[in-house]
């Protein structure tokens, strides 16, 4: 820790010896002390405060372990009773030169200078080497404006430590501050130079700059720190330089990452007083956590052709921890509207309703991979768990599964053998294979006919490199639905989920415990009429992911067109209680109350999801029908010509229908000519054109297009049974037919 090695690597050499000495004796307080100071620098917090009463305890003559004991006490701000602690040490050890100098650091955090600078100065009186005391006096020196003598006291400590980094850096603060901006340039300079061979401290660094007032280049300096988890970070609530920096709400968000409390703003520090106004945040006992929201890991520097990869890392711990049943995570779709925002994690917990939230960021430089990531609670606004990985780009796997064993056992849930097996689990031995997946998904998630198109490609060509990798097959299942799929419906829906079943089917042959598979599957089996094989294909998706927030609602619209209108409602609103700002689930609770009759409630649920995305042309859609049924025909209209885009003929059919329904047939049949034009050249649904004929008033080229959809599977043919448009047909025999032949167990009458 004085830039001999990097500190990461002594922290895990000081943490294997100390454990090793209590495998040996688990009575042993010096070891005690020792894995706490090491825990102390690692920023773990939860019991650390009762881990150092314990080794004081079982040792209480061990003079060190009140100096790391006061250590611990002031990085919480705890300043009066960091120096009493430090005081009892300084009882048992009185000649010790670093006692003493630790009683001095208690008086220098605690803004008490006057009182340090004695304690250094009898810290020299016992060793006149002892080059801290003379590198703390300078600091202190500087803090009051007496430059000549702190640079006097740098130099001093530069020469007693062989020119460490350290001093050096404390020399370069010192010029700093003295505003000799050429002098802390050469230091600087130095430091550079040495940090070619031995480790420079960015936190160091940062305090040169705060110094000189670039309080952007501290900042960036301390972020690096932050993402090597710097052990000198204990110093951060409470070290005077950094006081410039204090009302910056980025160096507030650092302090809440690293897990220290938010602080107030000092006074003068010439003032000598004890002027540290906030208190240590309140330590509770660790409790179980059973809800959690997994933000989007920043992508560091904001590269957009990296958005995959770190939206991918994102999604995959997702995805592994939603398959822990005692642990409802937030879905994808709902914490991904917080990406690229700076957010307060209690804020964004209280809005979805968690008691953790995980944040965090990824960095790849050429082949390496660097990943931070830290767990907060938000009740009490303290990290529960941080970690910074450095790793190549092909240990991904170890990392993500690394991050999610990690975090479950910092939930402290119990996990058994099989759900430990899931956390952990690889679905490809290739990294290459791995990140075209990413990309895969990446694209899929755009939900447009060109990104559908780029994410089955990179699927295919993941299994062209590893062609045992069952979530690729998934991702071309959800690739071929989605093009044939209402809403989209840019191809013939009965090849596309005949094709998406078949990549399913695949998937599952290779994982029988698949849970998007499954919900791919039976997603497809709708589709293709297949209602038995898609409940059961439902409940086993659900089974091995109950937070699998997809498998929700399409389970709910199966059980909507079976009959089962109040379950189907549940269904829904699980679905959005863990995906509670998406748009699509907001959409299709909305849809399922419009299905059932209920279009205030339907309506009401779409205004919501025009909040999330003001926007979006398919919430107009919705609106428009619930208009249409209400016989509101100009508002209909008007939503319905908000609706049109070019990705889909849906919004055109019904504004079509709108103006049949509003006396405007001339607008009608000029709407049908457009669809008959645009039918050679894209596909244009039969479902629709049936309902358009219907509006018109002609029931027969109606039964027609129903027919012809019957026999392309079109896409919307499954809402035949609850469609509120087709009501005026419910007792003609035809339909009911029609039904039966689809499978469905009831006639289909409005509820």
């Amino acid at each position: 820790m004085r830039g001999i090695i990097p500190p990461r690597e002594g922290l895990l050499k000081a943490k294997a010896a100390a454990r090793k000495a209590l495998e040996i004796d688990d009575a042993l307080g010096e070891a005690y002390a020792s894995l706490a100071h090491v825990r102390l620098h690692e920023w773990d917090w939860p019991g650390l405060d009762e881990e150092f009463k314990r080794a004081l305890e079982l040792n209480p003559g061990h003079a060190i372990a009140y100096h790391w004991y006061s250590e611990y006490l002031m990085a919480m701000g705890q300043s009066d009773e960091s120096i009493a602690i430090i005081k009892q040490g300084q009882e048992t050890d009185p000649l010790s030169p670093v006692i003493t100098s630790t009683l001095g650091f208690a008086f220098l955090f605690a803004r008490k200078y006057d009182q340090a600078i004695e304690q250094f100065r009898k810290a020299l009186e016992l060793d006149s080497n002892h080059f801290l005391s003379h590198y703390r006096l300078g600091h202190i020196y500087s803090l009051k404006g007496l430059h000549r003598e702190a640079i006097e006291e740098a130099q001093k400590s530069v020469a007693l430590s062989g020119r460490s980094t350290e001093t050096l850096a404390g020399l370069a603060q010192a010029y700093a501050a003295a505003r000799m901006s050429g002098e802390t340039q050469k230091v600087l300079d130095e430091l550079n130079e040495r940090s070619k061979e031995r480790y420079v401290s960015p936190y160091y660094v940062a305090k040169i700059y705060a110094a000189l007032g670039d309080k952007e280049q501290a900042l960036h300096w301390l972020e690096k720190g932050y993402e090597e988890r710097n052990p000198d970070f204990i110093e951060l609530k409470v070290e005077p330089a950094l006081d410039v920096l204090r009302t910056d709400a980025r160096f507030r968000d650092l302090l809440r990452r690293v897990g220290l409390a938010p602080v107030e703003s000092f006074s003068s520090a010439s003032s000598g007083r004890t002027v540290l106004k906030s208190s240590a945040r309140k330590r509770t006992a660790r409790k179980v956590i059973k809800s959690l929201a997994i933000l989007p890991l920043a992508n560091i520097p904001a590269d957009p052709n990296m958005d995959y990869l770190s939206d991918g890392i994102t999604e995959s711990i997702i995805n592994s921890l939603s398959q822990l049943p005692k642990l409802r995570v937030v879905a994808r779709s709902t914490v991904f509207r917080y990406k690229g925002q700076e957010v307060d994690p209690r804020e964004v917990g209280r809005v979805l309703d968690v008691q953790a939230v995980l944040t965090g960021r990824v960095r790849q430089v050429g082949d390496s991979l660097n990943i931070g990531a830290e767990l907060i609670d938000v009740e009490s606004d303290s990290q529960l768990w941080g970690e910074s990985y450095n790793r190549g780009l092909a240990d991904i796997f170890e990392v993500q599964a690394e991050i999610a064993r990690e975090i479950a056992e910092t939930l402290r849930l119990k996990l058994s053998g099989v759900e430990k097996g899931r956390l952990t689990r690889r679905y490809t031995e290739n990294a290459e294979a791995y990140q075209l997946y990413l990309k895969g998904r990446y694209h899929w998630n755009k939900r447009t006919i060109e990104r559908l198109e780029k994410g089955l490609e990179c699927f295919q060509q993941a299994i062209a490199l590893d062609p045992n990798y069952a979530l690729a097959y998934a991702g071309i299942s959800d690739c071929r639905a989605f093009r044939g799929d209402a809403g989209l419906a840019a191809v013939p829906s009965k090849d596309a989920f005949a094709m998406a079943k078949q990549a399913a089917l695949r998937a599952l042959e290779i994982d029988n415990t698949l849970a998007e598979a499954y919900a791919s599957l039976a997603h497809a089996n709708m589709h293709c009429f297949e209602w038995a094989d898609a409940e059961a294909a439902f409940k086993s998706a659900i089974k091995f992911n109950a937070n699998h927030a997809q498998a929700h609602q399409w389970y709910a619209f199966y059980l909507l067109f079976n009959a089962q209108s109040d379950k189907a409602i549940s269904e829904a609103k699980r679905a959005l209680e863990l995906d509670p700002l998406s748009l699509t689930a907001h959409g299709d609770l909305g849809q399922i109350f419009h299905y059932t009759r209920q279009y205030d409630r339907a309506i009401d649920l779409y205004q919501k999801a025009l909040e999330l995305e003001p926007n979006r042309h398919r919430v107009y859609l919705w609106l428009g029908w619930a208009f249409e049924q209400q016989k509101k025909y100009d508002e209909a209209i008007g939503a319905f010509q908000k609706a049109l885009s070019e990705d889909s003929t849906e919004p055109l059919a019904s504004l079509g229908c709108a103006y049949a329904l509003a006396g405007r047939t001339e607008d009608a049949r000029n709407v049908l000519k457009q669809l008959n034009e645009l039918s050679a050249s894209r596909y244009v649904s039969p479902y629709q054109m049936s309902l358009l004929f219907l509006s018109l008033g002609d029931e027969s080229k109606a039964f027609d297009w129903l027919e012809r959809g019957y026999d392309q599977r079109a896409e919307w043919m499954i809402y035949l049974s609850v469609d509120p448009r087709f009501d005026r047909l419910r007792e003609d025999s035809r339909f009911i037919d029609l039904l039966q032949r689809i499978g469905f167990q009831t006639t289909g009458k409005a509820t």
